[in-house]
Order: C-alpha cells, then sequence, then structure tokens
C-alpha cells in the first residue's frame, strides 16, 4: 500500500512500464538507478536489460519486501535510504529510470544535475 506522507504512487501497467523502458534507450552495458521502487515491478523489468540496477528506496517496510523478493536478482543493488542524499558524484556513467514522487521532483532533478559528469540520461515519470 501507498504511503501519502512519502508521495508514493505506484505504476502497474506493464504497458507505461515497457513504454519507460523502451524511451530510455537502456543498452546491456548500462548502470541504471532507480529512485523510489516502489513494488520493484519497474526494477526487475530494468534489471532483465541492463548489466547493474541501483535501486534506492527511503521506505523501510518496501525496503525489505524489495529485498526478499529480488533475491534472484543478482545485478540489482538495494538502498536503504535518501535518494537526495546519495553520492551519485561516486558513481561510474550512469542512467537514471524512475517514477519519482512528486514532493521530491524539482529536489531531486537539481540533485542528478549536481553529478552530472557521469549522468549519461534521465528517463523519470513525474506525477501529476
Amino acid at each position: 500500500m501507498a504511503k501519502r506522507r512519502l508521495g508514493q504512487n505506484f505504476l502497474y501497467d506493464p504497458a507505461i512500464l515497457r513504454r519507460i523502458i523502451q524511451v530510455a534507450q537502456l543498452d546491456r552495458k548500462d548502470l541504471v538507478v532507480e529512485i523510489g521502487p516502489g513494488p520493484g515491478r519497474l526494477t526487475r523489468m530494468l534489471a532483465e536489460r541492463v548489466e547493474k540496477v541501483i535501486a534506492i528506496e527511503l521506505d523501510a517496510l518496501l525496503f525489505e519486501k524489495l529485498r526478499a523478493e529480488l533475491t534472484d536478482y543478482k545485478n540489482v543493488e538495494l538502498i536503504l535510504g535518501d535518494a537526495l542524499r546519495y553520492s551519485y558524484e561516486r558513481l561510474p556513467e550512469f542512467k537514471v529510470v524512475a517514477n519519482i514522487p512528486y514532493y521530491i521532483t524539482t529536489p531531486i532533478i537539481f540533485r542528478l544535475l549536481d553529478a552530472r559528469e557521469n549522468l549519461i540520461s534521465m528517463t523519470m515519470t513525474v506525477q501529476k
């Protein structure tokens, strides 16, 4: 169940998720950062297409559920933490693919632009 206080709004439609991945123009060798993986539907689809996914989840309950459900995906690194405080500057070249919570839209875009040296692209749905 989505938590309103965290601005959670999960995508369930497989057609929309496939379209997000298509627009992201992912390559098998890509490192993808997913902000707010929620129930992990997009995370699984990303993991099947790229070399590595770093999924940053703020919600401890969702994190624990994801950790249990994604054990078969050896190329997924789950991070329990705040995406606004993550050290993107330490990453090699990476792409961002995410359905970001509405309340961090502007701050996360600016935070990612701070790490633009290795940021290849951002493909994000932004809630209305």
